[in-house]
């Protein structure tokens, strides 16, 4: 099938969705959408690779412990919006 045949079947789909689905419909069809970004991102998170190749063990351990306190610290407090959660 041709994408244009498809996005029509799509289109017929969506139509029939149930309004009480439609927004857990939306976030599918938005994650679809940002996964196909350019590759450009990809390159430029690719050109890290092996940044910390030569960073001894003990070193890197620690800078792992760090990034993941960092990551905890910065959700703590947060709303998750759209989920239910307080």
């Amino acid at each position: 099938m041709s994408p244009a045949v498809i996005r029509r079947k799509v289109e017929e789909e969506i139509a029939r969705v149930p309004d009480e689905n439609i927004a857990k419909l939306y976030d599918v069809v938005h994650h679809f959408r940002l996964r196909a970004r350019p590759a450009g991102n990809a390159e430029r998170i690719m050109s890290l690779a092996g940044s910390w190749a030569d960073m001894p063990e003990e070193e890197y351990a620690l800078f792992v412990e760090e990034i993941e306190e960092r990551r905890r610290r910065a959700g703590t407090g947060r709303r998750f919006l759209g989920t239910g959660f307080d």
